[in-house]
């Protein structure tokens, strides 16, 4: 899939060229969630205290939080509800 984003083939873009990629974007979407992070909670009222994390992006949740220095409470919607509602988080926190 990632050789055909770039318009090359299995000959000119090998198994280790898409460890590499993948690599590279999930460093990239982290920084960019890392930043938006950072840009947003200086305007709170107060730090927040506990940062829910879910769906299919909860792993790029951490890592964004690991690269702000975060220290707080995470908490997981897939560890407190199972997966299919982290899934859909907003659809099951409006069910609630």
């Amino acid at each position: 899939r990632l050789a055909r984003c770039i318009c090359a083939d299995g000959e000119t873009f090998d198994e280790h060229d898409a460890m590499t990629a993948s690599a590279v974007v999930k460093l990239a979407q982290a920084r960019r969630i890392a930043d938006a992070f950072s840009r947003a909670t200086p305007s709170m009222i107060e730090p927040p205290q506990v940062v829910v994390v879910g769906g299919q992006g909860e792993f790029l949740a951490r890592e964004a939080l690991a690269h702000v220095g975060w220290a707080g409470k995470i908490t997981s919607l897939a560890e407190e509800f199972g997966p299919s509602a982290s899934r859909v988080g907003p659809a099951f926190a409006l069910a609630q």
